[in-house]
Formats: structure tokens, sequence, C-alpha cells
């Protein structure tokens, strides 16, 4: 529905692979939503979407 460019779509889309211990897919994934936020969102968020990339590139699943 959101043709993949909607950067909190595909942040919980990444979360979900992470869930399921696909942390290569969470890490695609949550590099497309960084890429798609852009300069559109505030600096704490942004901020909160690199530490989700960390976590999976650690291979560590996001839970809030």
């Amino acid at each position: 529905m959101t043709n993949y460019e909607h950067c909190l779509c595909l942040s919980c889309l990444a979360a979900a692979y992470a869930e399921c211990g696909d942390f290569e897919k969470a890490v695609e994934w949550q590099k497309k939503a960084i890429e798609f936020a852009g300069d559109n969102i505030k600096d704490n968020t942004k901020a909160g979407y690199e530490k989700r990339l960390a976590a999976y590139k650690a291979k560590k699943p996001w839970r809030e």
C-alpha cells in the first residue's frame, strides 16, 4: 500500500525480520527506512532509527 516508501512501515518491517532472526534483511530494510526518512524526520527519530540499525548489525532484535 505504501510502495515501500513509508519510513515507519519500513522500520516496522525491519523489526519483524530481526525478531525472526533474519538480521541481514533487518539491516537492509532499516537502511531503506533511514533513506526514505531523509531530512524529513526529527533528529531524535533519526537517532532512534540509527540505534535500531546498530542493534540489527549486532544481531539483536529491537523491542519497545
